[in-house]
């Protein structure tokens, strides 16, 4: 049994709304497909100042939003490392993590490039007070994205970023995809990868419930 079932998962209350904004999100999927139980967590932001001040407290050297606490007691900090030792735990009973050396770095790289999707869509998009600069995103900076995320799943003939073993790093990019309103709005002829990895995501079996929630 993987350290993380009956895991406890925290992150801030809904970003502008929205229950999908932000970094738990990714993590939230992982642990859904996986089918571990977990509970999850809703700090106001006015809440946080004090736990962040308990998490140093208590040891922690990344006091950062989301986080996981295990029922050993165990402290998990940071997205994409959290989702990283997730995978690791689970081995080879769900194969999130690449075995092969090559496909571990670029599970890596296609988390970065998420992230870097991820906070120039709250920076300019959600909390941004540019307008052009808005203009600009979803004008040429969204459709890049799309285009370059599209090149990249043909790159292993897909469905998945790796090709036919999901990744940690595919729960990253389907969030991302969520928040943009891509998941049911995009062009089958222009990004034919794209639209084969949203609906080979969402038909999976733990997540097709979860997402028809």
């Amino acid at each position: 049994m993987s350290e993380f079932e009956g895991c406890k998962l925290y992150y801030f209350e809904p970003l502008l709304g929205h229950p999908t904004y932000g970094r738990a999100e990714p993590i939230r999927l992982l642990l859904e497909d996986a089918g571990l139980k977990y509970e999850y967590i809703r700090i106001a932001f006015k809440d946080w100042p004090k736990t962040k001040e308990n998490l140093i407290d208590n040891g922690s050297r990344a006091p950062t939003l989301p986080y996981i606490t295990t029922k050993n007691g165990k402290l998990y900090n940071t997205m994409v490392a959290s989702m990283r030792a997730i995978a690791k735990t689970l081995g080879s009973e769900k194969k999130y993590y690449p075995e092969d050396a090559e496909d571990q770095y670029l599970a890596d790289v296609y988390c970065d490039l998420s992230l870097d999707w991820m906070n120039k869509l709250l920076s300019v998009k959600l909390f941004g007070q540019d307008e052009a600069a808005k203009k600009d995103y979803m004008d040429q900076y969204a459709p890049k994205q799309l285009a370059n995320w599209n090149n990249i799943l043909n790159d292993k003939n897909g469905p998945y970023l790796l090709g036919d073993e999901i990744s940690y790093s595919d729960f990253f990019l389907y969030n991302m995809l969520e928040n943009e309103g891509f998941v049911d709005n995009l062009d089958a002829e222009k990004y034919p990868h794209l639209v084969t990895f949203i609906e080979t995501f969402k038909n999976r079996p733990n997540l097709k419930k979860y997402l028809a929630a």
